[in-house]
């Protein structure tokens, strides 16, 4: 049986919900905000390695929340951009101290144009590695991740009202209406279109990918969609990794119950990184655990949610979590600043469980 350490990154990743506000949390140069990020995140981690509580034998699940990435000032990076962050995360957390750490690291957004000059397509991915390895080095020109499995892409297929500046703003006319969908990014309004396959931002279009449904290619072969990440590359939120089973949802995702869709089997952890979301039920394995970490930090017992799955229908809170505060400089190995440019509330703090002993 392993031992498990649950790592959760709380910081504030939420925008400020100003309809009147078109610029995010951020640097100006979407090349420069990701590196100083990327230093952020690997500061949290290597200063949970400095904890009282840190179990260097346990395997670790270190979760960040969504929109960690959230784009610079912009509020998206372009596209191509996402696929540097596994090869700037490589030279912080490739050594052997992380080697059986596997790392939730928030989300990223990314932008193409759109089908017209005011429209947008947008993706939030939820990119998910291996430490003590190096990811990024079979890249292709086709993909974000490695094909081995070491690292695995989730994309978001819901938009919710909550994860753009604008007027719509935490109204549900972003659903529905003449402004659906409307909001600002990259300086100016736009009509955002979800990813190729998922749910359209203002609500309005039947899903592409859906669980068990029959597709066809453009030649007319059939073939059936799947939840299941077989290269890591095609965005499913099932998906295997240093020998357990995961299910991965970001957000409105878990509101909408995607993974209980797919009927996963046999899950040992079901993770839910998120802005702006509660549990709502787990699809975890008796003896599996549910672990959401949110980056909306008004209410405490919202931030972070470790549920241990004791039958069916229980879910069993876990808490005496340990505190690294990242708003120390003791602390701040690669990015000196206190990241006020980046997220509103600072760099937050690290949070670790006990080491459980796993049952599944």
């Amino acid at each position: 049986m392993a031992t498990v350490q649950f790592i959760a990154y709380q910081l504030r990743t939420a925008t400020m919900g100003d309809p009147r506000q078109k610029d995010y949390p951020g640097l100006a140069d979407p090349r420069a905000d990701l590196h100083a990020r990327c230093r952020v995140l690997a500061d949290a981690m290597h200063a949970t390695l400095k904890s009282p509580t840190y179990n260097p034998l346990a395997v670790k699940i270190f979760v960040a929340p969504e929109f960690f990435f959230r784009g610079g000032r912009a509020g998206a990076y372009d596209i191509g951009l996402i696929s540097d962050i596994n090869g700037i995360m490589d030279s912080y957390v490739s050594g052997p101290m992380f080697k059986n750490w596997i790392m939730f690291m928030g989300t990223a957004i990314g932008s193409l144009p759109g089908e017209d000059p005011d429209s947008m397509e947008v993706f939030n991915i939820s990119l998910v590695r291996k430490g003590g390895v190096k990811v990024a080095g079979k890249v292709g020109p086709q993909g974000l991740a490695s094909q081995d499995k070491d690292s695995v892409l989730i994309y978001k297929e819901y938009v919710s009202f909550v994860d753009f500046q604008g007027q719509q703003y935490g109204s549900d006319e972003f659903y529905s209406g003449p402004q659906a969908g409307q909001a600002h990014l990259k300086g100016k309004q736009v009509r955002l279109q979800g990813t190729s396959g998922g749910r359209d931002a203002g609500g309005s279009s039947t899903p592409v990918n859906v669980h068990g449904q029959t597709a066809y290619t453009k030649k007319g072969a059939a073939y059936t969609i799947s939840e299941d990440s077989a290269t890591g590359l095609g965005g499913g939120s099932i998906f295997q990794m240093g020998g357990f089973n995961f299910v991965t949802e970001i957000c409105l995702d878990h509101l909408q119950k995607r993974a209980r869709s797919a009927r996963p089997k046999k899950t040992h952890f079901h993770i839910v990184t998120s802005c702006g979301m509660t549990p709502k039920y787990s699809v975890a394995a008796t003896g599996g655990f549910f672990f959401l970490v949110d980056g909306m930090d008004y209410d405490p017992d919202q931030r972070v949610s470790l549920r241990l799955k004791r039958g069916p229908k229980k879910l069993e809170p876990q808490r005496n979590w340990d505190y690294v505060n990242m708003m120390d400089r003791a602390n701040w190995k690669y990015q000196r600043t206190d990241g006020y440019k980046m997220f509103e509330n600072g760099r937050g703090a690290v949070c670790l469980s006990q080491p459980y002993r796993m049952v599944v």
